[in-house]
């Protein structure tokens, strides 16, 4: 046999999501809608998404996604599952949604919700398509586990802290705006962590995703460019001539590890080639202009530096 599949054609092709909850008592909620942010080789790997999706087409596709939780839960399903769209404009210039797939599972939307329910106390009103919280304040996210760069592998999980609050990044209860981090332990070895922004509109959100980028980027620059003590490393950190302050150590390389601000924290233990790849960084591959902020191009600098240019 064979599976034949409608091609889905129109105007501003877009991946929004509905996440749902289905009680042991039958009860369906609607937790939330969002806008997938997709790429990869494909085009078609989740790397993050915008909460809630778009109000021009929010509201149908959670009353849409309602008829499949309806459904579910009378074929006896429980818990969180997720169900994805496409939605595209019509020759009347109208939103047409179309569900394709449906994942009876947590997912990457799952953990970005949880995290603003948890600080704000709010609650998702899906015939609206907007999030208050308990003072009636709408909120808005951009989240991503994937904020991934070889320049990132320059810091500790202490030092992403200390450039959050740094530049005024971390998360103000009071207002209950600002960035949360996650997936911290293997930025050293991977590069890569993961953020959620949250603002008090979408532009805010936007404006706030955007400065994780420019921030920690600038920094990783200047880190690798020679102000982070720890990173003055020799040629070949596994041939014997390790540099200043630098020890090898079952097959790892030890190094000095001195925050942005000066204090001192031990070591840190880097795979060879990680500092081989940081050391080729400061041998010239980076554009130092990135770290300057008066240099007009600094913001597309710094995009192409971690890989979004």
């Amino acid at each position: 046999g064979g599976i034949v599949e409608e091609r889905i054609q129109g105007r501003d092709f877009l991946s929004p999501s509905v996440q749902m909850r289905i009680s042991p008592l039958g009860d369906v909620e609607i937790l939330s809608t969002h806008d997938q942010m997709l790429g990869g080789p494909s085009g078609g790997s989740f790397l993050g998404s915008k909460f809630p999706a778009d109000p021009g087409y929010g509201p149908l596709i959670a009353s849409e996604a309602a008829k499949i939780g309806d459904r579910l839960a009378a074929l006896g399903a429980l818990g969180r599952f997720a169900v994805d769209f496409v939605v595209v404009r019509g020759d009347d210039d109208r939103w047409e949604s179309y569900a394709i797939e449906i994942n009876l599972r947590l997912g990457g939307t799952t953990h970005p919700f949880q995290i603003l329910q948890f600080l704000t106390e709010g609650r998702f009103y899906p015939e609206d398509g907007v999030f208050r919280a308990p003072s009636g304040q709408e909120k808005y996210y951009v989240a991503s586990d994937h904020l991934e760069s070889t320049l990132y592998r320059a810091f500790a999980p202490n030092d992403l802290f200390d450039i959050c609050i740094r530049h005024g990044l971390h998360f103000d209860q009071a207002k209950q705006t600002g960035v949360l981090l996650h997936m911290l332990p293997t930025v050293g070895e991977n590069g890569r962590f993961g953020v959620v922004a949250v603002g008090d509109s979408p532009e805010h959100a936007e404006e706030l995703y955007e400065r994780v980028f420019l921030e920690y980027g600038d920094d990783s620059v200047a880190q690798l460019g020679g102000v982070h003590p720890g990173q003055q490393l020799a040629a070949d950190p596994v041939g014997g001539e390790l540099g200043v302050g630098v020890s090898a150590h079952d097959g790892l390389v030890e190094v000095p590890h001195v925050a942005l601000g000066g204090e001192h924290r031990g070591v840190i233990r880097r795979q060879p080639e990680v500092l081989r790849e940081a050391q080729a960084a400061r041998g010239g591959q980076l554009d130092e202009r990135a770290a300057d902020p008066s240099d007009p191009g600094r913001r597309d600098l710094q995009r192409r530096q971690v890989g979004l240019g």
